[in-house]
């Protein structure tokens, strides 16, 4: 595997890792609906958003982190979702610049954010291990 390759296979399994471990915590360990409850609900009572809407960020947000994260690590649909990551990263930011504008991003928002980026510009079929290019060779 060339350097490209082997750039893409370390940014891949550390923004699965990252992401991953986060949706591990919030299901199995702080659970959904504390998630959803402290983390949005009480968390932005006080803002524009509906409750309705917290609610279903704040119980889907884990999972989504969770299943994306593995899936990112293992090397499948890595594009789709490294784009579902970018999207919850938007709400993550736009959450915490709301509650606070002079939020700093550089102690978890910021690395999440530079590893998806790394990863929609490096991963490729040079990344040999991959559950997406061990189906590519099945193919051919």
């Amino acid at each position: 595997m060339n350097n490209q390759g082997l750039a893409s296979f370390f940014c891949r399994l550390s923004l699965g890792i990252f992401v991953g471990m986060i949706g591990v915590k919030k299901v199995f360990v702080i659970g959904a609906a504390a998630h959803a409850q402290d983390f949005f609900v009480n968390g932005f009572k006080d803002y524009w958003i509906p409750e309705w809407l917290l609610l279903t960020l704040g119980y889907s947000i884990p999972f989504i982190e969770l299943i994306c994260g593995a899936l990112i690590f293992i090397g499948l649909w890595v594009r789709f979702n490294t784009i579902i990551i970018g999207f919850l990263l938007l709400i993550v930011a736009y959450g915490h610049m709301l509650q606070d504008a002079f939020y700093d991003p550089t102690s978890h928002w910021l690395p999440r954010f530079m590893l998806m980026i790394a990863v929609l510009l490096l991963y490729n079929s040079k990344d040999k291990w991959s559950i997406e290019n061990w189906f590519r060779k099945l193919k051919n």
